[in-house]
């Protein structure tokens, strides 16, 4: 068939095109470049100009096409009539790329010598994807690593028949693999589940939802474990379980430390029932004292004498039992020196208690009388923070006295004082955690002078804030032991009594402020 005219020319162009898209170089039969055509320059970046003469090989990156294997790679392709691979190149930017070279031998003739034609097209987009797959394929099996490693696997079909298992199943369960493979979970079911247990499950996973819950198998040999379980289906196009995948961890040790707390929880439990209603004989014994110091103030002077001989006296005799007792604990049976750590530490919550308890009705009765002096602040606060400096070390909470060296003195009992700075300080230690710090500044008014006791630890909820100083308010329990609500009551008749005020403003999540407002001089009572 003859071509006309119109046909050739659109042949030609096709052909040419084809030619601009594929790199397509002529070298000699040493290896050094004669021709460039325009796909070359498009690929690589260099001009027909910068390339002619070269060597090819000063394109590869690959070690294998330096000149001397250069050379011996030609004359495979001469012997076998092609030569095909895949190898990086590095472009006139700097860039690499990855292409197929196929270098085929030029017959001699009266056009031409002898030589080779070299084309070259792009597959960097292709290794990338495979890199890709490869990489994706490894971090699978990476992880495939990781879980049988860690975690109890198997894979079961759609009615519940093992089709897989990892090591650590065979290891756990003292099954073969083999025992295992075909069978269901029957298998190794220790009869201590209801059956409603694993009806519930297969409910659940035939519709496709991911199933977790403890189980208790039995291995192989008898032995009971435990296992912490989560089933995940695996859904076909139609959104149906098609198989199963259970991955476990053990937890046997776990249920037995949990059995070991609930038995000693039942112990605890009928202890402190006993201890209850001991408690309930003396509340209503101090629910009728109570009764009866209403009806005078000299009740009132006897109920303190009675709460110091009935339950400080027998208290502080206990307390000493119990350090005798701590002291020996290396001798007593374990669960004997631990119960014996837990009664001193409530024996001496008691204490403290009663001592508060005290304290505040001596407040209360008018018979605290305080010891007039110029107390020094400067001293004072320096006083407390050495008293707590160990304690703030061991918590890893700075303290920071900001306290001016020329602050004036006011007019109060330093001992009294000291204790409102102290509680103060306890109170932040008690809620704020590592990292935090404490400081105490002041600001001087005109006849007054404000000490700033703030942190910045997780604030107090405000609606707390209008009872902090409430008698018996005791507020968030959360962050801190079971307490007697005392404490900044106590603060709050010292200041009164030092005619002066306390305040508290706090924010959530930036800390607390106290701030206390005292005189520089002493007021005189009026006429």
């Amino acid at each position: 068939m003859t071509l006309n005219p119109t046909q050739s020319e659109t042949l030609y162009q096709s052909l040419v095109q084809s030619i601009q898209d594929v790199a397509l170089i002529v070298l000699d039969k040493s290896g050094r470049i004669l021709f460039w055509n325009p796909g070359a320059v498009s690929l690589t970046g260099y001009s027909a100009e910068q390339m002619l003469g070269q060597p090819f090989s000063t394109l590869c990156v690959d070690d294998s096409f330096e000149d001397s294997m250069f050379s011996m790679i030609l004359r495979q392709s001469e012997l076998a009539g092609r030569f095909e691979t895949e190898c990086e190149h590095r472009r006139a930017d700097g860039s690499c790329f990855w292409a197929v070279v196929s270098i085929v031998p030029l017959t001699p003739s009266a056009e031409h010598d002898d030589g080779f034609v070299v084309t070259m097209r792009n597959i960097t987009k292709r290794r990338s994807a495979e890199d890709e797959l490869h990489r994706t394929l490894k971090e699978l099996s990476d992880i495939k690593h990781a879980i049988d490693e860690s975690a109890i696997v198997a894979i079961t079909d759609k009615h519940g028949i093992i089709t897989y298992v990892n090591d650590t199943f065979c290891r756990i369960s003292k099954y073969s693999r083999e025992e295992l493979i075909g069978k269901t979970h029957r298998l190794i079911n220790s009869n201590y589940h209801p059956s409603g247990f694993f009806e519930k499950m297969w409910r659940d996973i035939n519709q496709g939802k991911i199933w977790r819950g403890e189980v208790r198998n039995q291995a192989k040999d008898g032995t009971i474990y435990w296992v912490d379980t989560t089933i995940v289906p695996f859904l076909d196009d139609q959104g149906q379980p098609y198989q199963y995948i259970a991955i476990r961890s053990e937890i046997t040790n776990r249920k037995r430390v949990e059995a070991e707390i609930r038995q000693l929880n039942e112990e605890m439990e009928q202890r402190i029932y006993l201890r209850t209603a001991e408690l309930e004989q003396a509340n209503l014994k101090l629910s009728e004292t109570l009764a009866q110091l209403q009806e005078s103030e000299k009740l009132r002077t006897a109920f303190v004498s009675a709460l110091t001989h009935d339950l400080r006296t027998p208290l502080v005799a206990q307390q000493r039992a119990l350090e005798i007792l701590q002291s020996n604990h290396d001798k007593l049976p374990e669960k004997l020196a631990v119960l014996v750590q837990r009664l001193e530490g409530s024996n001496t919550g008691l204490l403290e208690m009663v001592n508060l308890l005290l304290e505040t009705y001596q407040y209360e009765a008018g018979q605290i009388n305080l010891l007039w002096s110029e107390v020094d602040l400067v001293n004072l606060v320096q006083d407390c923070f050495e008293s707590v400096s160990t304690l703030a070390e061991v918590k890893q909470i700075k303290l920071i006295n900001d306290l001016p060296q020329t602050l004036p003195t006011v007019a109060g009992d330093a001992y009294h004082l000291k204790r409102v700075v102290m509680n103060l300080l306890g109170n932040a230690l008690e809620n704020i955690g590592p990292g935090s710090s404490i400081m105490i500044k002041a600001q001087e008014a005109q006849d007054e002078v404000q000490l700033l006791v703030q942190d910045n630890g997780p604030g107090i909820d405000p609606e707390m804030l209008p009872h902090l100083f409430k008698r018996y308010y005791i507020g968030d329990q959360t962050r801190k032991k079971i307490g007697t609500g005392l404490g900044l009551y106590i603060c709050k008749m010292i200041m009164t009594q030092h005619e002066g005020t306390i305040e508290a403003d706090s924010v959530l999540g930036q800390g607390t402020c106290f701030k206390l407002t005292l005189s520089k001089h002493r007021k005189e009572p009026a006429q």
